[in-house]
């Protein structure tokens, strides 16, 4: 339950930074740094902000639903 908190907390915050960025506003010096450091990024292509951990966990999931290990394996 927390970590879906804290999710929708990080969601909602990236959806504010993404729009301030799009009407030409500026990230402070100190944020910037901290997205750096957690691995928040800017996509050019889609313009937004989006966090890179949580495009690897999700891409790491659906490659296991799609290729993991499966009920009955033949020997």
């Amino acid at each position: 339950m927390m970590n879906d908190e804290l999710m929708s907390m990080e969601s909602s915050a990236l959806k504010g930074f993404t729009e301030a960025r799009r009407r030409g506003q500026p990230l402070p010096a100190d944020v910037e740094m901290l997205f750096d450091t957690l691995g928040i990024m800017w996509d050019e292509i889609e313009e937004e902000y989006f966090n890179l951990n949580q495009v690897m966990a999700d891409s790491i999931n659906a490659l296991i639903d799609e290729h993991g290990p499966q009920d009955s394996l033949e020997n």
